[in-house]
C-alpha cells in the first residue's frame, strides 16, 4: 500500500457543485485498544446464496457505503444500480439506476448526494464517475463514460475506488490506468495524483492495478495497490 501527499496543478474540467461533508469517522467513533469483533451478527438484507433483483436482493455486491444517520447505500453490480437501506429495513429502494454501467464503489455526501465509481464492457472495460443527486435516479457523468477507454484525462478505464474530503474533491482510482485522479467538485479541475498514465510499476511513484483509495483528516492519501504486494 503506497501513502502520498501532494498540492496537485489544475485542469479544465466542467465545473460541478461542490460536495457537502459528513463528519469524519474519528469524529464520532473512538476505539479501546483492546477492541475486539463481535462475532454476533444479523442479516439486514438479502439471502445466503441467493441472488436475485428484488428490493431485498442483490447479484454481486460491490461496495456499501453507511451515512450519519445510519442509512445504508450498497452498490448492487450486477443488478446494474445502487440500493438505499435503513437500519431497521430489508427492503431496500433504488435509488441510483446505472445500466450500462455497473457501480464498483460509492461515496455519499451530506446532502444524499451519490458519488459512483462505475465500469461498462465492450471490447475493453472503460468507466465513469457519475453524480445522482435525490430523485434523479439517471444522475450526470462528471468524467469518463465515453465509450473507450484511453489514459487521457476525460477517460476513465476500469474505475475501482473513490473518496471525497472535506475539501469537495473527489479521489478517483483510475484502475487499469494505474493511477489517482484528483477531481475538484467546486471548481471543477482535475489533476494527476499518483501514479503514471497507463503505465503499471512498483517504483514509489508507480501503481498497479489500484483499487480502493482513502484520505484521512490531514489529507494522507492511502491506496490499495493490489498487485504491488
Amino acid at each position: 500500500t503506497y501513502v502520498t501527499t501532494t498540492t496537485p496543478p489544475t485542469s479544465s474540467v466542467a465545473p460541478d457543485s461542490a460536495l457537502v461533508p459528513i463528519r469524519p469517522l474519528s469524529a464520532s467513533i473512538r476505539l479501546c485498544n483492546n477492541a475486539t469483533w463481535d462475532p454476533n451478527f444479523s442479516i439486514l438484507s438479502g439471502a445466503n446464496g441467493t441472488a436475485g433483483s428484488n428490493a431485498t436482493l442483490f447479484s454481486t455486491t460491490h461496495d456499501l457505503f453507511v451515512d450519519q444517520n445510519n442509512t445504508i447505500y450498497i452498490a448492487d453490480y450486477g443488478n446494474y444500480r445502487i440500493q438505499k437501506f435503513n437500519a431497521s429495513n430489508a427492503i431496500g429502494t433504488t435509488v441510483a439506476s446505472t445500466s450500462p454501467f455497473q457501480p464498483i464503489a460509492i461515496y455519499v455526501d451530506g446532502a444524499g448526494t451519490i458519488y459512483s465509481c462505475e465500469e461498462a464492457f465492450g471490447d475493453v472495460s472503460y468507466g465513469r464517475i457519475q453524480k445522482y443527486t435525490q430523485g434523479n435516479i439517471y444522475g450526470i457523468t462528471l468524467l469518463g463514460g465515453v465509450g473507450q477507454r484511453g489514459t487521457a484525462f476525460n477517460q476513465l478505464s476500469g474505475c475501482g475506488g473513490i473518496y471525497a474530503d472535506r475539501q469537495g474533491s473527489l479521489y478517483i482510482s483510475d484502475s487499469n490506468n494505474h493511477r489517482i485522479l484528483l477531481y475538484n467538485t467546486t471548481i471543477g479541475a482535475l489533476a494527476l495524483l499518483a501514479g503514471t498514465n497507463g503505465i503499471s510499476g512498483s517504483q514509489a511513484d508507480q501503481l498497479n492495478y489500484p483499487r480502493s483509495v482513502y484520505v484521512d483528516e490531514n489529507q494522507t492519501v492511502f491506496v490499495l495497490d493490489i498487485l504491488n504486494q
